[in-house]
């Protein structure tokens, strides 16, 4: 009687994928080289705005006219004129290149999740493939899962009785 010899593929090694795949980058060092000097003053611009600190600059300039009514005018003029016409588009820009920068980033944290996923799944080819040979071995030496339970039952009796022993006598 011959015996039917299956052929088992060899997996990849890890380093054979993880050269096949792009390397990581960082997206926000990307995303800052990749800013023009207008785009940075934009984007600054909108991160001073959004601070709490400017939003009392704010409000110590809206009540100015209450305490000193003569600078109504200017104040009216600062807040209609300057912030209205100048600082909201500028922040409007800068919260588009914010949200591009936020893109980037999912886009590279996708990459960074399917290039794990492809080594754990490299992984367990490679548990498959011991697997297989494993059970080969054991057909070859006539090991039954019996004998492997019965072993694998006393190797866990053994490590419980290493438990109840104190450690300094180990």
């Amino acid at each position: 009687m011959t015996r039917k010899r299956t052929r088992i593929a060899i997996p990849p090694s890890l380093h054979t994928i993880r050269q096949q795949l792009k390397p990581v980058v960082n997206a926000n060092e990307e995303r800052k080289a990749s800013l023009s000097f207008l785009d940075r003053i934009a984007v600054g611009a909108t991160n001073i705005v959004g601070t709490m600190g400017f939003f009392f600059a704010c409000l110590v300039m809206v009540t100015i006219p209450l305490m000193i009514p003569p600078t109504k005018d200017a104040v009216q003029y600062i807040s209609s004129g300057y912030l209205q016409l100048i600082l909201l588009p500028l922040i409007m820009v800068g919260q588009n290149l914010q949200s591009r920068g936020s893109e980037l980033r999912a886009e590279n944290d996708y990459q960074v999740n399917m290039k794990a996923e492809r080594e754990i799944e490299v992984l367990y080819q490679h548990l498959e493939y011991q697997n297989a040979v494993l059970i080969a071995m054991m057909k070859k030496l006539t090991i039954t899962m019996e004998d492997v339970e019965a072993a694998t039952s006393e190797l866990a009796s053994l490590e419980m009785m290493s438990d109840k022993i104190p450690n300094d006598l180990i």
